[in-house]
């Protein structure tokens, strides 16, 4: 007889499904790191948050040395998000590029990320 697969056995085999590919928690939660990164490079903030420019400065600042592909966090992260440093730490200069030319302006940077964090 055989086993009926169920949500823990497919939880347990990491057969999590989020955007038709199959994900297991930790590189869903490591795409999240990169995803906030992205963010925080970009200086965007939650509506909620209330930050100085000062600590704004800060959080972009910080953001720009974990993109260094040279840094273990980085790669770390990286390796368990499955996910190239290289092409990583490129799609972040390419945006910061793009951001700071204002390119993006009219458009939702948060959507923007989310978009390309979905594809790495």
């Amino acid at each position: 007889m055989g086993r009926a697969v169920n949500s823990f056995t497919s939880w347990v085999d990491g057969s999590n499904i989020i955007g038709g590919q199959n994900k297991l928690p930790e590189t869903n939660m490591a795409r999240a790191v990169l995803s906030r990164a992205f963010l925080d490079g970009m200086g965007y903030l939650n509506p909620q948050s209330s930050c100085g420019r000062g600590e704004l400065s800060q959080l972009r600042e910080s953001a720009h040395k974990f993109f260094n592909a040279k840094r273990d966090a980085f790669i770390r992260i990286c390796d368990i998000a499955e996910a190239d440093p290289d092409y990583v730490a490129k799609l972040y200069d390419d945006l910061t590029y793009h951001h700071n030319c204002g390119k993006l302006k009219k458009l939702n940077i948060k959507t923007i990320i989310e978009k390309l964090v979905e594809r790495i």
